[in-house]
C-alpha cells in the first residue's frame, strides 16, 4: 500500500510538471479542451433531464399540455393531437441523446489527441536535448537510458495525461449528472449516490 501511495504521488507531481512547461499554444488547448467538457456535462445534464418529459409523453400526454411552457410550444407549431405532442417529444429526446452522445465522443478523441500531442511534443524536445548534449556526455552517457526516455517514458507520460484528462471529463459529467438529478429528485439522487458509492468503496477495497 505504501509503495501505491508513492507511484500516485509521483505520477501527479509528473503531471504537473508537465502542464507547468506546456507551450503556450498547448495551454491554449487545454482550455479549449475545459470548455468542451463544460459542454460535454450541460449536454449529458440535458439529455438526463428530458428524460421525463419524454416518459410523462408516453404515460400521460395530456399532462403535458397544461405546463405553460409545453402549451405554448404545441400551440406555436400546431401540435393538437396526442400523437403529435408524442412524436415531437420523442424527436426532441432523440436529438438531445444524439447531441450529447455526439460531443462526448468529440470530447473522448480531443483528450486522446491532445495528450499525442503534448507526448510528441516531449519526445521531440527529449531528441533535441540529446542531439545537443556536449561529446563528453555522448562518450560518457548511457544511451539505453536516452533510448527509455525517448520512447517508453514520454509514452506513459502520454498515456497518463490521457487518463487524467478523460478522468476530468467523467468528474464534470458526474457532477452536473447530480446536480440535474437533486433539481428532479433529490430523494433519489442521494439514495443512487449512496448505492454507487458503496459499490464502488466494495469493489475498491475487497
Amino acid at each position: 500500500m505504501q509503495y501505491q501511495q508513492k507511484v500516485n504521488v509521483s505520477t501527479t507531481q509528473l503531471l504537473l510538471a508537465v502542464l507547468r512547461h506546456l507551450s503556450s499554444n498547448r495551454k491554449f488547448q487545454l482550455t479549449q479542451l475545459g470548455v468542451l467538457m463544460f459542454f460535454s456535462a450541460t449536454a449529458e445534464a440535458v439529455s438526463l433531464g428530458s428524460v421525463i418529459p419524454f416518459l410523462d409523453a408516453l404515460t400521460n400526454p395530456a399532462r403535458l399540455l397544461r405546463h405553460p411552457f409545453l402549451n405554448s410550444f404545441a400551440n406555436y407549431f400546431g401540435i393538437l393531437k396526442t400523437a403529435d405532442l408524442i412524436l415531437a417529444v420523442s424527436l426532441i429526446f432523440a436529438a438531445t441523446v444524439i447531441v450529447a452522445a455526439a460531443i462526448r465522443l468529440a470530447n473522448l478523441w480531443c483528450n486522446v489527441r491532445l495528450a499525442a500531442l503534448i507526448g510528441s511534443d516531449l519526445s521531440c524536445d527529449a531528441y533535441r536535448r540529446v542531439l545537443y548534449q556536449s561529446y563528453e556526455d555522448y562518450i560518457f552517457g548511457n544511451s539505453a537510458n536516452t533510448i527509455t526516455v525517448t520512447t517508453i517514458h514520454t509514452t506513459g507520460t502520454a498515456a497518463a495525461l490521457a487518463t487524467a484528462l478523460n478522468l476530468a471529463t467523467s468528474a464534470f459529467v458526474s457532477l452536473f449528472l447530480i446536480i440535474s438529478m437533486i433539481f428532479i429528485n433529490w430523494q433519489i439522487a442521494m439514495f443512487s449516490a449512496l448505492l454507487f458509492g458503496s459499490v464502488y468503496l466494495s469493489l475498491t477495497f475487497k
